[in-house]
């Protein structure tokens, strides 16, 4: 039995939120208890000493959800990336379990650099072996790498195409390249949707993302600074059939790719990219698809 365990963000609840329905999977959201999260901005990194706390960190209907794994069972966990919660969960869980961590953002960005080997080593010692989307991390940290994926999601209504370019991300560092591209389609006249947010901006429901995808002809992925692996931006290009501008170079070396489909901005000509908007998608085998669904990711942790 694969028990899946994740944070409580408006992206994965949207995406993996239900197991799909070939796989007997049991699909938890955790909430962390208010208390903790007190007491976390008084003890920071320190509140895992505090042996008492781990079983009080989430919310009570958590602790029943956690009841249901057995010997022998596997636990994913998703986005958990604080010691505590890590070591907590070791804790609760019972001996004998396929215990797997997955990373979704690069780890340059998801712990501080001093503590960053510290809370790897921290985490393989509680018995997890760990996954990231970033094949650059997996070589210099000895983890495990394992492909990006996304969720189709499936709307009634047909999608009109309103603008040929379409972004979404946060601004952190790639403020410059962000504005270089904008600039450069809009001297070839394209209509372009920039959705450019801050940390303190409402995040945008991953629905309502979606339909900004399905009404362009276009995705753009800008990648932030020493990223290797793939954002959820050429997967959703993917997985809609919609056509790729990308700066990471590195996109060359999927099964997926096509340069028909995808046009690396500072690698290819940009005087090419009028055809290569102007030509049609061409379909990708749908094996190579499923690879990036959530069915197709699961498979790495049966």
């Amino acid at each position: 039995m694969l028990h899946i365990f994740y944070k409580d963000y408006d992206l994965l609840n949207t995406v993996i939120s239900e197991a799909p329905p070939e796989y007997k999977c049991h699909v938890v959201r955790l909430n962390i208890h208010p208390v903790i999260r007190v007491l976390r901005k008084v003890l920071g990194r320190n509140i895992h000493y505090f042996h008492f706390l781990s079983r009080k960190i989430f919310v009570p209907s958590v602790y029943d959800e956690i009841k249901q794994v057995k010997e022998g069972d596997h636990v994913l966990l998703l986005e958990m990336i604080l010691p505590s919660e890590v070591w907590s969960m070791s804790r609760l869980l019972p001996n004998g379990c396929n215990l797997y961590q997955w990373y979704w953002n690069p780890l340059h960005k998801t712990y501080p650099e001093k503590n960053l080997r510290k809370n790897i080593l921290f985490t393989k010692m509680l018995g997890f072996k760990l996954f990231t989307f970033d094949d650059k991390d997996a070589k210099d940290y000895n983890l495990e790498y394992h492909n990006q994926f996304s969720i189709r999601l499936h709307f009634e209504e047909r999608f009109a195409i309103k603008f040929d370019f379409f972004f979404l991300g946060k601004t952190k560092d790639r403020h410059t390249e962000i504005e270089e591209i904008k600039n450069v389609l809009r001297s070839y006249g394209y209509s372009l949707k920039f959705l450019e947010l801050n940390d303190i901006d409402i995040p945008i429901p991953y629905e309502e993302n979606i339909r900004y995808v399905l009404e362009s002809k276009c995705v753009v992925d800008i990648v932030q600074k020493q990223q290797c692996g793939m954002t959820m931006r050429p997967i959703e290009a993917l997985l809609y059939k919609k056509k790729l501008l990308t700066n990471n170079v590195n996109i060359s070396k999927y099964d997926f790719y096509n340069p028909n489909n995808v046009f690396i901005y500072g690698r290819d000509s940009i005087g090419d990219l009028p055809h290569f908007l102007s030509i049609p998608y061409e379909e990708i085998d749908e094996n190579i698809v499923n690879k990036y669904t959530v069915s197709g990711w699961l498979k790495a942790f049966e």
